[in-house]
C-alpha cells in the first residue's frame, strides 16, 4: 500500500491571504495588542492570529498556517518582558538625556557615588507568557506596576556592580527606608547620590 504524501496537496493554496492582507496583518501585530482589539489574549499567539484573520479578513486558517505567516513576516515566538503600564516613554527619554547627566556631573563635583535603589520581593513562582514578536525583539507584556510580595528586600546597585541590600518583612515605610540609608552611607564611606523611583 502506497503511503499518501504528507503536507498540502499539489495545487493547494498555501497563502490564503494576499500581499496587502499580510502587510495589514503585520502592521496590526506590530502596533497593537490583542487586548486593544477586544480579543481575550494578552499577547499575539497562533490562536490570536487565527481569530484576528477570521474576524477581519473572513478567512479560516489553521494555527499551523498562522505560524507560517508569522515566520514569513519575520516574527518568532518568545517569552515576554514586563513593562509597567504607568511608564511614560517621553519622560524616560527626557530623564536620560537631560536630568541624569546633571546628576552625574554634580556627583563628580562632590566626589559622590551614584547608586540605584529599589525595593523588590521574592515570589513563590512565576510563569512568563509567550507571544510572537520580530526576531531579536522580545514581546512586551504590560502589567500593573504593583506586585504581591512574599519576602521583601531593598537594595542599591552601583554603576560598577556594587550591591548593597537589606531584607525586611511587611510593607516598606519611612523608618525602614531611613534605616537603610543610614547603613548604606556607613558602608559606602563617602557621599551617596541614591536614585529611586516614585514607589520607593
Amino acid at each position: 500500500m502506497k503511503e499518501d504524501r504528507r503536507g498540502p496537496k499539489p495545487g493547494h493554496d498555501k497563502n490564503k491571504l494576499g500581499i496587502e492582507s499580510l502587510q495589514r496583518l503585520n502592521r496590526v501585530i506590530r502596533d497593537k495588542t490583542p487586548e486593544q482589539l477586544k480579543f481575550p489574549f494578552a499577547l499575539w499567539s497562533s490562536r490570536a492570529i487565527v481569530e484576528y484573520v477570521g474576524r477581519e479578513f473572513k478567512v479560516k486558517i489553521s494555527r499551523r498556517t498562522a505560524r507560517r505567516y508569522m515566520q514569513k513576516l519575520g516574527y518568532t515566538y518568545q517569552c515576554s518582558v514586563k513593562a509597567a503600564r504607568e511608564q511614560s516613554a517621553p519622560a524616560v527619554r527626557k530623564w536620560l538625556t537631560e536630568e541624569y547627566p546633571e546628576i552625574k556631573k554634580e556627583a563628580a563635583q562632590c566626589g559622590a557615588t551614584i547608586l540605584w535603589g529599589d525595593e523588590s520581593c521574592v515570589m513563590a513562582a512565576e510563569t512568563k507568557c509567550r507571544g510572537y514578536s520580530p526576531k531579536g525583539v522580545s514581546p512586551v507584556l504590560r502589567k500593573p506596576a504593583n506586585r504581591v510580595a512574599r519576602y521583601n528586600f531593598i537594595s542599591a546597585v552601583g554603576n560598577r556592580g556594587d550591591l548593597f541590600f537589606r531584607t525586611f518583612k511587611g510593607p516598606m515605610n519611612v523608618d525602614l527606608f531611613e534605616s537603610f540609608l543610614t547603613y548604606l552611607c556607613k558602608d559606602v564611606g563617602e557621599p551617596v547620590f541614591l536614585i529611586v523611583d516614585n514607589l520607593t
